[in-house]
């Protein structure tokens, strides 16, 4: 009993944390200042950027199990200024046993368009949460479950000031909501920039590519499907395909492209099912 009195001492000294401290929820700030847990947060390669561009790999650090929080409107930072930073966009609670670790896709989206997505590579860190305007946002994302590419340009709304008529998916519904969401913010006519974006010239040289194709592909279970056009940098270009209820079954996805894009670039047209990446497309520049 001695030995054991002991070690929940060294345990307490480890973590400055009190019992009652340790048997309640926590937001992941609170987890790390308390330093109950251990966090590696890198980019997701089987994702894209407004889905789950993270994976979080937590560690608890105490011999007792912990509840954690990850908040709508946290910011992740990325070690390098030329990747995206992300918004996450939904609330989680993590359960997590003594001494384990998880790995957990985080879902979240960037906050500058012109950036590049982050790839497994890529590591992150906790930051400030967004602003008012942000965290309202992402909160409004994770009440209507809206993990789409419209949601992500009503982000880069606030962040980037993307124009708000340009808001907008293959689906009305979407695109509509992600047009009310940030009209409905109190600064909606401001413009917040988080972070640094890198702003690239996109507008020279550019070709209209057309092109019609398909993606052959069979599901298990009624699912989400979309196929969209990405660029060098992994940040989507277009949606080109949206159904979200795709019955079980074989299935041969069909999809239409008439885009400027430029001809110098590597681009690539993904099918994308439930956020993961399953088919991922190619188009090399022209030489």
């Amino acid at each position: 009993m001695k030995l054991l009195l002991s070690s929940f001492a060294f345990l307490l000294l480890l973590t400055s944390a009190t019992p009652k401290e340790l048997s309640s929820p926590k937001t992941l700030k609170k987890a790390l200042e308390l330093n109950i847990v251990s966090a590696t947060i890198k980019g997701n390669d089987e994702s894209p950027h407004y889905f789950n561009p993270l994976i979080l790999e937590l560690k608890n650090l105490t011999h007792v199990s912990l509840s954690i929080l990850i908040m709508p409107g946290d910011i992740f930072k990325s070690d390098d200024p030329e990747y995206q930073d992300i918004l996450i966009t939904k609330f989680e609670r993590i359960e997590i046993k003594a001494g384990t670790t998880l790995r957990i896709p985080l879902f979240g989206m960037c906050i500058q368009e012109f950036n590049s997505a982050p790839g497994s590579e890529q590591k992150y860190s906790l930051a400030e949460r967004g602003g008012d305007d942000l965290s309202l946002l992402a909160n409004r994302i994770n009440k209507e479950k809206a993990f789409n590419i419209a949601a992500q340009q009503a982000v880069w709304s606030v962040t980037d000031g993307y124009p708000l008529d340009k808001i907008g998916n293959l689906s009305d519904e979407q695109s509509d909501q992600a047009r009310e969401m940030v009209a409905g913010l109190e600064s909606s006519d401001t413009t917040v920039t988080r972070g640094l974006t890198i702003r690239r010239n996109n507008n020279n040289g550019l070709i209209k590519r057309q092109m019609d194709g398909n993606f052959k592909y069979r599901i298990s279970k009624e699912s989400e499907v979309h196929i969209a056009l990405f660029n060098e940098q992994n940040i989507v270009v277009k949606e080109l395909f949206n159904d979200t209820a795709v019955t079980a079954g074989e299935h041969d996805f069909r999809y239409t492209m008439n885009e400027y894009i430029d001809p110098t670039k590597y681009y690539y047209v993904r099918l994308i099912i439930d956020g993961e990446i399953k088919i991922n497309f190619e188009m090399k520049p022209r030489s």
